[in-house]
């Protein structure tokens, strides 16, 4: 893709194509509406979105969160999330493949909402402060909605585990994104 053109529908075909084989679990519909919105089209002071940012930003994200969230719940503590009822031994791998999918589109959103913010500060506090947010916002989502939903033993602790991981994972990707953005400031400066 040029610099300074608007992208076409297919540019973003091409890319959804190479991310994933979304087609075949009817996520692609999905994608290709997110991604032809003029929401993307332009940055906070006009200027085209760059694809190359926000593919490696959805990059980090994958390489981040992915092999955490494995480690913690599958590699370090996998006895205890199956005490916990968060998921069955049959169906660790379906969650597997299932959370990957997820994580990819959880990170192709989350790239294009940070490429939107401004916050002040280094660019590491500016990804950390970002993270926070969806620290939060997943936070909610996930642990409360869980807790809620499900009868645990010790919900004190299956909380603190929660957190524990959490800002483990969005920290590193806060930290990440940071040091993404730094330097692609700088090599536009040169």
């Amino acid at each position: 893709m040029k610099s300074g053109r608007i992208p076409k529908k297919s540019d973003f075909l091409k890319v959804i194509d190479f991310v994933s084989g979304y087609r075949s679990i009817g996520l692609k519909p999905i994608i290709v509406c997110l991604c032809t919105h003029k929401f993307l089209y332009s940055g906070t002071k006009g200027k085209s979105m760059n694809m190359k940012l926000i593919l490696l930003s959805t990059i980090i994200y994958v390489i981040t969160i992915f092999p955490i969230t494995a480690i913690w719940h599958v590699g370090f503590f996998q006895e205890l999330y199956l005490e916990f009822g968060y998921f069955n031994q049959e169906e660790t791998f379906l969650a597997g493949v299932a959370g990957l999918i997820n994580i990819f589109v959880q990170g192709f959103i989350l790239a294009i909402l940070y490429s939107k913010t401004q916050f002040i500060g280094s660019h590491i506090v500016r990804g950390l402060k970002f993270s926070g947010l969806i620290f939060v916002f997943y936070f909610t989502i996930q642990v409360v909605n869980f807790v809620v939903r499900k009868e645990i033993n010790d919900i004190l602790f299956f909380t603190l585990m929660e957190i524990i991981y959490m800002l483990i994972q969005f920290g590193v990707y806060g930290i990440l994104m940071g040091i993404l953005y730094g330097k692609t400031k700088e090599n536009s400066k040169k």
